[in-house]
């Protein structure tokens, strides 16, 4: 889960976002082949680093003020690093069911 909160202000007279704050998993919550591709996002030290492709990075923190144009880019990215979770996931939980005794 992904959850960022801005506050809608007036900086240098135009009318923006600013981060207030970030809630996402960190790297060690997150599936290895998550990581190795992209897009993909995750927490750390209360940055939000998203990759939407290899060569691309975005860093968002508290107090980023971005114009509502990158915000709406920012919510597309997020979405695909959240999709591409979801589907990684699902296919690590496919017949990966039930339980497991051990007696010694």
């Amino acid at each position: 889960m992904i959850k960022i909160k801005a506050k809608k202000v007036v900086y240098e007279g135009k009318r923006m976002y600013k981060i207030t704050s970030i809630l996402a998993l960190g790297l060690q919550d997150l599936p290895a082949e998550y990581l190795k591709g992209h897009p993909h996002c995750y927490l750390a030290n209360r940055h939000l680093i998203i990759r939407p492709e290899k060569n691309t990075l975005r860093v968002l923190e508290p107090g980023t003020i971005l114009e509502p144009e990158e915000m709406a880019d920012v919510w597309i990215e997020l979405n695909r690093c959240g999709e591409r979770l979801k589907d990684i996931h699902k296919k690590l939980r496919k017949d990966w069911h039930g339980e497991i005794t051990l007696r010694i």
